[in-house]
């Protein structure tokens, strides 16, 4: 027996509005039972999002439906994975959500009602499918106080969102009482072992629904989740619950009541006028079926939700009878639509909508032939299953589920980003993020937002990766993201557009998880660097980013490199301000493009004849790279088979990149440190800042700024060499000092360009050999060797022999400056070899003046 029976998609029927967009209905089937939850995520990590429809009804039960994309239009109807598609409930809602945070989805699947024989029991329970990663899903039964929370109230939903920012998926279900009414809301946290606990709060002691969903979003943006819960029956208040940091505030934005009060059942979050925050439309029912209520939209002003009762088209005064609401952009626009799907059943006069954004605000109705109007539709959510940039959409109905295939709308492009938490202080799903995409459109910028969510409408959400319409912009100026949890805000400028982003968490170093077959592009935090794979890897795999802020020093370069502006650039200096490190592993047969931000790089004056250098490692030459640019991004037009260091490479006589540093040296006196630099050239370089950390710290202080001491002022632009000195006075002698220079330009921007160290010791009148310490010792040793003023540059040689005289180790050969100087034997020879214990003896000499002896004793 197979695993997987194969569904293939058949093209038939095309649903279109003007020459712009079309629809594709799929005869593929999807089961026809009641399907009260769709829901869209990659369970298995291969970068097609699969699908999960949940079904039943107060009349029957039935197992629910899992779907495995195949990546080449078909879907197969997984049969062998577990409870998930068998156990046989009145199935409600349904989200995906990686509750243990392993990098896999899980399931959370409301139970609204159970069956015994043809009787309903009072009797039902959430069930949580936890991901086993192969494929498979097992049925956690030790939920701790979640139980998983079986009660005689029916469990209409369950939805995820870390709503105590530890990392975690907590959990917040909507009741109902058995036959109808409201109940209260019950809610648990995740302790991240497996089990839950049960949270009291305003929402568990003053809130209740009936047979409703709820939606979790940070419309105000402060950084912790808020929730609007709906009634489910006409007495009941549709209530926006704000958090306040430590509760839950409600405001009723509509109030029961009644025979004829708002009945809410749905609710969805997004910018439908493109001001950068989110704004909730509320889908209501009806008091009875032929009496069917407007829905409901409220706009966001300020983190105040404020009802918009005209102005905005047929989305608030065409009432459907609705269940299944959500959001989309179908036609890449970059302004975000919005389906309606009715409950009413066509033979009684009442249709879905698809309802399209004019780019103000103002929607209007697709048509007559708006998707799925044959029968019940209880769920909708989109999702773009082909990854071809357009969003599809599937339809959970009382009858076949459809699918509608986007077939797109020539001309436009478009972005998707899938965010992937750190597992820690962040979810790995990244439910509760908000991302915000900034590109120029139509001649005018224009910023839309997208929220992580696992709920939209009533028990169903698109798919966890954020779409974005982006009419005709080729590129993306701004992806900002606000994180849950700490609410860290990373960002990445001037990317390329119709690229499928996985967008990791992190500073300016992480790794992430490659797909394999997919040709991805990967961010990581606000590294700066990213890599996109325009031949896919045949093997799944890591992928390190790390930015350094400093010099990356040069072996020399090799070759030359065609530059944006379609020169010919030799390169010959390499930025000192920062470089990347990127590796992989597990990775085979690929073709990578890099991609490297060059915002606030000192001394560029001219970007389009910069190019990106690549090297292995530290001791090889830098190569440079065919280079193009988008605004404040460099990438390559060619692909790279391997990964190393990469840079950001000029020739002189176009970037000088700042400052070039021609040495940097300490003198150690009594109490005292003097430190001398040279510079070869500098650009916009408006002074230095000189730090100090003790030795073995990386703890520094600024003790010295251009700001106040007028010596540490730069020469602007210079091509001459330049020296600098600062005396550190007033320092312990015999305590080791580290000395870290940095150059600022005239933008401000600081760079790292050296750092050493130094003791500082009494004046010195002859030379000494000082004892070593620690002796004995193991496994070393230091050795302090003082030059005397008078001796000026001394030729020494301190050598280390056995007892039998033999040559053990050269520490040094050559110039020393006067002062003290401190050498470390690790107990090698020569060759590296390690030494036996025994007595061994240190020789200082300078030429034929000075010679002196020392013994140590190494202990094993």
């Amino acid at each position: 027996m197979r695993l997987f029976d194969t569904i293939k998609i058949l093209l038939v029927i095309l649903i279109g509005f003007g020459s712009a967009q079309q629809f594709t209905v799929s005869s593929a089937w999807f089961g026809k039972y009641v399907t009260i939850g769709t829901a869209w995520g990659d369970y298995d990590n291969d970068g097609n999002v699969d699908l999960y429809l949940s079904n039943g009804t107060q009349s029957y039960q039935w197992e629910n439906f899992l779907y495995r994309n195949l990546g080449n239009g078909t879907f197969d109807s997984v049969t062998t994975a577990g409870s998930i598609t068998t156990d046989t409930f009145t199935h409600g809602g349904a989200a995906w959500g990686d509750h243990d945070n392993d990098g896999y989805l899980d399931m959370l699947n409301g139970n609204p009602f159970t069956r015994s024989g043809g009787f309903f029991t009072n009797y039902a329970e959430t069930k949580l499918y936890v991901n086993n990663q192969d494929g498979t899903f097992s049925d956690n039964t030790s939920m701790g106080d979640a139980g998983l929370e079986s009660s005689t109230d029916s469990k209409i939903g369950a939805v995820w969102a870390d709503f105590n920012n530890d990392g975690l998926l907590d959990m917040l279900e909507s009741n109902a009482a058995f036959l109808g009414g409201q109940r209260a809301f019950t809610m648990f946290t995740n302790n991240g072992d497996g089990t839950y606990t049960t949270y009291t709060s305003n929402i568990t002691t003053q809130g209740q629904s009936g047979q409703a969903g709820l939606s979790w979003a940070d419309f105000d943006e402060d950084g912790d989740m808020d929730v609007v819960t709906l009634s489910g029956t006409v007495a009941g208040n549709t209530v926006l619950w704000t958090n306040n940091g430590t509760d839950w505030d409600s405001t009723n934005i509509l109030v029961g009541g009644g025979a004829t009060g708002p009945n809410s059942q749905s609710a969805t979050w997004f910018d439908y006028d493109n001001d950068g925050d989110l704004d909730l439309y509320i889908g209501l029912g009806a008091d009875d079926n032929s009496n069917p209520q407007n829905n409901h939209l409220f706009r966001n002003d300020a983190g105040v939700l404020v009802e918009v009762t005209s102005g905005v088209g047929p989305i608030i005064t065409d009432g459907t009878l609705t269940i299944g609401t959500a959001a989309a952009d179908v036609d890449n626009d970059g302004d975000i639509d919005l389906f309606v799907g009715s409950d009413g059943g066509s033979a009684n006069g009442y249709r879905n909508h698809l309802f399209i954004n004019d780019g103000t605000g103002v929607f209007s109705d697709y048509g007559t032939s708006a998707p799925g109007d044959s029968n019940f539709t209880r769920s909708v959510a989109f999702a773009d299953y082909d990854n071809d940039g357009d969003m599809d959409m599937m339809l959970g109905r009382e009858g076949p589920n459809l699918m509608y295939i986007n077939n797109g709308n020539p001309g436009t492009h478009w972005q998707q980003i899938k965010l992937v938490g750190n597992g820690t202080t962040i979810n790995t799903s990244a439910i509760g993020a908000l991302v915000k995409v900034t590109a120029t459109i139509s001649g005018s910028s224009k910023t839309q937002i997208r929220d992580v969510s696992a709920q939209t409408g009533r028990g169903s959400h698109n798919m966890l990766r954020k779409h974005f319409g982006l009419g005709d912009a080729t590129s993306v100026s701004t992806i900002q993201v606000k994180w849950p949890g700490p609410g860290t805000l990373t960002s990445y400028t001037d990317i390329p557009a119709d690229k499928i982003i996985i967008y990791k968490y992190g500073t300016n170093t992480g790794t992430v998880n490659v797909i394999a077959s997919q040709t991805f592009m990967y961010l990581i935090g606000n590294s700066g660097g990213s890599v996109e794979f325009a031949t896919a890897s045949s093997t799944a795999g890591n992928l390190t980013i790390t930015r350094t802020d400093g010099n990356p020093g040069s072996a020399g370069f090799s070759g030359s490199a065609t530059a944006p502006d379609a020169s010919t650039v030799t390169p010959n200096t390499v930025s000192p301000d920062k470089y990347w490190t990127m590796s992989e592993t597990g990775l085979t047969s690929y073709g990578a493009k890099i991609y490297i931000d060059i915002s606030n790089i000192a001394g560029v004056s001219n970007p389009d004849r910069l190019v990106i250098v690549q090297r292995a490692n530290s001791g090889s030459a830098w190569t440079p790279l065919n280079t193009a640019r988008i605004g404040n991004t460099l990438y390559t037009t060619g692909t790279v088979s391997s990964l190393g260091e990469f840079g950001i490479g000029s020739n002189t006589a176009d970037n000088s990149l700042p400052v070039e540093l021609a040495s940097f040296e300490a003198a150690a006196g009594d109490q005292k440190v003097i430190l001398k630099w040279s510079t070869a050239s500098e650009l916009e370089n408006a002074g230095f800042i000189i730090e100090r950390a003790d030795e073995g710290s990386d703890l520094f202080t600024e003790i010295a700024s251009y700001k106040t001491t007028s010596a540490l002022r730069g020469r602007i632009s210079s091509n001459s060499l330049t020296e600098y000195s600062y005396a550190d006075l007033n320092l312990i002698n015999g305590r080791g000092y580290r000395y870290r220079l940095s150059d600022v330009s005239i933008t401000g921007v600081r760079s790292e360009l050296a750092v050493l160290e130094a003791t500082p010791m009494v004046q010195i009148a002859d030379f000494r050999l000082h004892p070593n310490y620690p002796n004995p010792f193991n496994p070393s040793t230091k050795i302090i060797f003082d030059v005397p003023v008078s001796a000026g540059n001394a030729q020494v040689e301190i050598n280390v022999y056995n007892s039998l005289g033999q040559l053990i180790s050269v520490l040094y050969r050559g110039t020393l400056n006067p002062g003290s100087h401190q050498f470390e034997w690790n107990g090698t020879n020569r060759f590296g070899e390690q030494q036996s214990s025994g007595v061994y003896i240190v020789r200082a000499s300078v030429g034929n003046r000075f010679v002196q002896t020392m013994k140590m004793l190494l202990v094993k």
